[in-house]
């Protein structure tokens, strides 16, 4: 089972001995500060949501800092960040990115929009 709290923290427990899973075939590592899990916490964001990938191989992140971070469950390393920030999006808009290209007045609202939820956040 994973968890996640305002402070950043992850934690990785076992639902009927609330403590980390002994299965040396679910987790490859002894102790949290073993992995990354902490990175969230280091840099002053927590999750808003989190997924696994089907084969539960791959957890994904959405933090209040607007980045996808994805961790291997196995080892709990930091695989990958995305970033999500009003900065990245408008670059790669201006640079006309096939992935991300969007009308300009839909690219406005979007943005608008953004600000909106940014402020949203600040401000609980």
């Amino acid at each position: 089972m994973y968890s996640t709290d305002e402070e950043g923290v992850i934690e990785v427990w076992d639902p009927e001995t609330y403590e980390l899973p002994e299965e040396e075939s679910r987790i490859g590592y002894e102790i949290l500060s073993d992995t990354d899990y902490y990175t969230l916490a280091q840099n002053g964001t927590y999750a808003l949501a989190m997924t696994f990938t089907r084969d539960g191989k791959r957890l994904a992140i959405m933090s209040t800092d607007r980045k996808i971070r994805v961790f291997d469950t196995f080892t709990g390393k930091l695989q990958k960040t995305f970033s999500e920030t009003l900065d990245s999006t408008a670059k790669l808009q201006e640079e006309g990115h096939e992935l991300v290209k969007l009308d300009p007045q839909e690219f406005e609202k979007k943005l608008a929009n953004e600000k909106d939820i940014d402020k949203a956040l600040t401000t609980d």
